[in-house]
């Protein structure tokens, strides 16, 4: 199933018994497409790809179908599946709220190949798993999933965007700190080089800047280190929150079934 979710001009070959509909309807559709009472037209019964693709009709020009990018609905569930079964490896309430950068970045290979999926095709994922699937919410920016635990699909509040804020701003200062090692290992190698070479200069220049870049790196890393204390006390609060949550349930439960038995 690694092709496109969204196809540009379709043909009756292309078609190939695979179910799709165009991804205006797709997308402007209130209700789940598995509703029954969502029947689409023959016509609009297409299928979703994700790479944008350029087909025509027979050369003759006969039984041409007319130009439009259409969603691959097997590709739409086979790619879904995926996300949900890495989704199912996450225990705590924290790891299941993503920016849309972060959730971009973590399942943009769920084609399978070495190809990311593109923004249009994202979009069309998250709406199959919000409205077809009910397992997660979406407001443009935030993404958060359903708990096995949840008895209904999950809402979105300013401490979930926070969260989701947060995720990402230690995974760029990761990608800053990383950038920085390597620019002062390289700036050290100059400098190595510039005395091998006896150009005193030179290498002073370099051990300035690796100095300075130095220095950066310790305030990256030191901010680096306070989120993610700050993050561990959101995730430890957050698990503790559901386990009370759990409890208070499971001790109705008790109750009810005492009050059964007499």
């Amino acid at each position: 199933w690694g092709m496109p979710l969204a196809l540009g001009t379709v043909v009756r070959e292309a078609m190939d018994g695979r179910e799709m509909m165009p991804v205006k309807e797709y997308m402007a559709a209130k209700e789940s497409i598995y509703r029954r009472s969502w029947i689409p037209s023959p016509w609009s019964v297409l299928s979703w790809g994700l790479r944008q693709a350029g087909l025509t009709g027979s050369a003759g020009g006969e039984d041409k179908l007319p130009n439009m990018k259409v969603v691959i609905l097997k590709n739409v569930e086979e790619a879904g599946k995926e996300v949900l079964k890495r989704m199912a490896e996450q225990h705590s309430g924290v790891d299941r709220i993503y920016s849309k950068q972060m959730f971009y970045q973590e399942y943009g290979d769920v084609l399978g190949d070495s190809t990311r999926i593109s923004q249009q095709d994202l979009e069309i994922l998250l709406k199959h798993l919000t409205r077809d699937k009910g397992e997660a919410a979406y407001d443009g920016q935030t993404i958060k999933f359903s708990a096995k635990t949840d008895t209904a699909p999950p809402m979105i509040t300013q401490d979930d965007a926070t969260i989701a804020s947060l995720k990402t701003l230690i995974i760029d200062l990761e990608g800053q700190i990383s950038s920085i090692s390597e620019k002062v290992d390289k700036l050290a190698q100059q400098a190595r080089d510039a005395v091998t070479r006896k150009n005193t200069v030179a290498a002073k220049s370099a051990l300035r800047s690796k100095k300075l870049a130095e220095a950066y790196l310790t305030k990256r890393l030191a901010v680096f280190e306070q989120l993610e204390e700050v993050y561990t006390k959101i995730e430890q609060a957050a698990d503790q929150v559901g386990l009370v949550r759990i409890m208070e349930g499971s001790t109705g439960v008790l109750k009810s079934l005492n009050k059964e038995v007499g």
